[in-house]
């Protein structure tokens, strides 16, 4: 009996295949969309859960609360909080710390010197590799951290430094990063014997690692790691069974023990695995993901799937009348509605199952453009554990019945004496629904246009913005790996040196550019006006290091006063001058910059300083961020990069006379240079992401509304055959024909647009809400949305129309 439903259900998907392949190829298309946006949902949602402990683990966030009650969160707090907490509370069942920073790694074997500039490099308690599920290749868990002078590498550096040589016992040179420290004598070149090999670091973590020290170098320990600030990232496990709830309520009392009862300050537990999807603070150890963009893409594969189903249920339900002589004949002959029940679901499995088969191949030919576009390693084996294969079967078999049901009730409706008399189905059945699905298909359309046509705004607005300093033909040099006390000197030397090539315009040093995050930021109280009490100053500033060559170097424009000059002796002692920007200015309390202008301030802990220019504001982060308060120091050899201002003509050969000049005043230092304009615009690559997947999807979810549309359209054509060829004969032109077969669904096109339209508009309104600096929302997007919805529709119906009408009268009679 199974093979004669099978035998059935294959003729009458081949008789009608015209409408097959227009429902395989919907289906397909809006499959295999989901089955890439679950791959990557998956990825996203995956980071740090493969630490054993990971649903017990916890980030503590630093929230530093100033006077006026503004928070600003941070990934990092202080060593203290870290010791603390593995003392105060015995739900904690272990604590692990570490700081990051950079180096320069060397290793001299008799053939070759293998040099080069690592980042991701981890100062951490001797616990880490106990407390992280990070596999350890070579060397001892428990012991590979403990000596002072121990360094455990990833697998990938081993390669680099060793090739096959057998990395355990080896030495390796650090320049920079973690040195020699004894008490306050510190040595930027120190010596470590390589401890261990770790399994590179999977894409999927939000801890990135390329080498591992221990904290028991510092020779003073946890009076050693006090000096550093807040800039310790700590993390708690917690005893089974415990409430992290209850311990967030204790930690208020906690840390105002530790820092003192006048701290508004506070700290939280951060569930390790929410990490990557839900935070966004001060001083995250890399670019985190999106929930809202995990959660929209999921609505984009729902959207998609619907709009494919929805081909699925309208396609046999206008073509009902069709089959009504087959049932009608079937039911005569003895067969029950279960018979035909079994006969139309294995229709629909076997054509799902067909376009499974196919979205499937459709997902490996795309893989690799997929991977390139999102920048990730993904593919379908990501889908391949218990929770994503119920989840899509649950979807797959969901979606089967949900778009089988009705065609099938709409054909086991019919009556066997109806169809004997060539009633069969009344052609207006279902014509309610079929209408109401095709509005709600170029409804989901429209709104995936327009919010792509929004994101694509936005985003081009953001890369086009004047941020207030120039981007464009600064060429950045990562800073020498030490900055010793000849560090000046060569500072001076290698300026010489550059500006002596016609290409080069300006040279200037900093620890800091465009684009980076500022490390700096004092505490709330220690800016202030002369005279002003602490608790009266609200304010948090940051802190950057320049030289005299800065504001011309980027074109910052000055408000008021003046910039750093060899001019002026004063400005050149430390404590005595400083720069600030508008919003500073305005933090201070002051009116106007020219008010400022000239102002002493108190500053750090014992300078007075004076105000000696206000720079306008420029944009250091992206606009999704408001604009902070900076201070600018001079300082002679600021240390972190080297900016050099070019001209456009014969760069290559420019980067290389720049190249020959840094290998010759920093021999010992590699020569890494990178365009500030690239630098700065990765601050926007998820967003780029996000919108090139919401176009791409789009555009996808359009070709299979056209679809569906061309199958009405196709259909609609051969049951007006008759009609179309009487009104030829009475003189009907070809234009006539067209507007009468098209109208009606360009109406339910006009009607999904209107519908569409308020909703995209919230939708983009919330979107943009994350961004500081953004665009209006213009009525010509939606004007051009909706041009582009009905100029895809009118093509799709007016080929079918076009067709229909240029037959010939007398064919198309005959045949009836």
């Amino acid at each position: 009996m199974f093979r004669n439903y099978l035998k059935i259900a294959w003729r009458n998907l081949w008789k009608h295949r015209t409408f097959t392949a227009i429902n395989v190829a919907g289906l397909a298309i809006g499959m295999a969309t989901s089955l890439l946006i679950l791959e990557y949902v998956s990825f996203e949602r995956s980071y740090d859960s493969f630490h054993q402990q990971a649903n017990d683990t916890y980030r503590i966030q630093y929230n530093q609360v100033n006077n006026e009650g503004a928070v600003t969160a941070k990934a990092t707090t202080f060593a203290s909080v870290g010791q603390g907490l593995r003392n105060a509370f015995p739900e904690i069942a272990s604590v692990v710390r570490f700081h990051r920073s950079s180096a320069l790694l060397s290793y001299e074997n008799p053939k070759q010197v293998n040099m080069f500039r690592e980042e991701n490099i981890l100062a951490a308690d001797s616990a880490f590799l106990k407390f992280f599920s990070f596999p350890l290749l070579k060397g001892n868990t428990r012991t590979a951290l403990q000596n002072p002078k121990s360094i455990v590498i990833t697998q990938t550096l081993a390669r680099k430094y060793f090739g096959t040589e057998e990395p355990i016992g080896k030495t390796i040179k650090m320049t920079g990063g973690y040195g020699d420290w004894n008490g306050n004598d510190y040595q930027e070149i120190s010596y470590y014997t390589v401890t261990g090999v770790l399994a590179d670091i999977p894409d999927n973590s939000h801890i990135q690692v390329n080498a591992l020290v221990s904290f028991n170098l510092f020779s003073r320990g946890e009076a050693e790691l006090s000096n550093w600030g807040d800039n310790f990232y700590t993390y708690v496990s917690l005893q089974p069974g415990s409430s992290p709830q209850a311990l967030n309520a204790k930690l208020p009392v906690f840390i105002k023990q530790l820092l003192g009862d006048s701290t508004n300050d506070g700290i939280q537990l951060q569930p390790l695995t929410s990490i990557h999807l839900d935070a966004a603070l001060l001083g995250e150890l890399g670019m985190n993901g999106s929930r809202v963009m995990v959660s929209v893409l999921l609505l984009v594969a729902l959207f998609t799937s619907l709009i494919a189903w929805i081909n699925y249920v309208n396609l046999p339900t206008a073509r009902a009348s069709e089959r009504a002589k087959e049932v009608g004949v079937r039911k005569v002959t003895g067969a029950s509605g279960g018979d035909l029940l079994r006969q139309f679901l294995l229709e629909a499995v076997l054509l799902n199952s067909l376009s499974l088969c196919l979205a499937i191949g459709l997902v490996e030919v795309a893989q690799p453009g997929f991977n390139t576009l999102i920048g990730k390693p993904l593919s379908l084996h990501i889908l391949l554990n218990k929770s994503w294969m119920l989840v899509y079967a649950g979807f797959f078999i969901g979606g089967i019945l949900l778009s089988s049901l009705y065609p099938i009730f709409i054909n086991l409706a019919v009556r066997p004496a109806n169809v004997l008399r060539g009633q069969g189905v009344p052609t207006g059945q279902g014509l309610s629904l079929r209408k109401a699905l095709v509005v709600f298909q170029f409804m989901l359309s429209m709104i995936l246009i327009t919010g792509s046509l929004v994101m694509y705004r936005q985003l081009t607005f953001m890369q086009r913005y004047d941020v207030g300093v120039t981007l464009n033909q600064l060429l950045v040099l990562n800073g020498p790996a030490t900055t010793d006390s000849a560090y000046q000197s060569r500072l001076q030397q290698i300026k010489a040196g550059l500006l002596n090539n016609p290409a080069i315009k300006r040279v200037t040093a900093s620890n800091l550019i465009p684009g980076k995050t500022i490390a700096g930021l004092s505490k709330t109280g220690l800016v202030r006006r002369l005279n002003q009490r602490e608790e009266e100053s609200a304010g948090r500033y940051f802190f950057s290091q320049v030289d005299y060559d800065f504001q011309q170097t980027f074109g910052a424009r000055l408000v008021a006063g003046r910039w750093f000059s060899t001019n002026y002796g004063a400005d050149a002692v430390p404590g005595q001058s400083v720069v600030i920007n508008e919003t500073a200015a305005r933090l201070l309390g002051y009116a106007s910059p020219v008010e400022a202008f000239g102002k002493r301030i108190n500053y750090r802990v014992q300078s007075t300083p004076t105000i000696i220019g206000i720079l306008k504001d420029y944009h250091q982060l992206s606009l999704r961020k408001v604009i902070d308060p900076i201070i600018f120091e001079l300082d002679k050899a600021p240390d972190g990069y080297f900016t050099v201002s070019l001209s456009q003509e014969r760069l290559p050969e420019t980067i290389a006379a720049i190249q020959q000049v840094w290998q010759k005043v920093f021999p010992d230092s590699p020569f890494s240079y990178f365009f500030l304009d690239d630098f700065f615009n990765q601050q926007y690559q998820l967003d780029w992401t996000f919108a090139k997947l919401s176009g791409l999807f789009a555009l996808l979810a359009i070709i299979v509304a056209s679809l569906g549309l061309f199958g009405l359209a196709f259909l609609t054509t051969i049951q007006r055959t008759k009609e179309i060829g009487v009104r030829k004969v009475l003189g009907a032109s070809v234009s006539s024909i067209v507007t009468l077969l098209s109208k009606d669904f360009l109406k339910l096109v006009v009607i999904a647009i209107v519908i569409a339209s308020p909703i995209a508009w919230w939708a983009m309104n919330k979107w943009l809400a994350n961004f500081a600096y953004r665009i209006d929302m213009a009525w010509w997007v939606f004007a051009l949305a909706g041009l582009l919805a009905v100029g895809i529709a009118l093509i799709t119906v007016s080929f079918q129309s076009i067709r229909a009408a240029l037959m010939n009268p007398v064919k198309s009679l005959r045949s009836e």
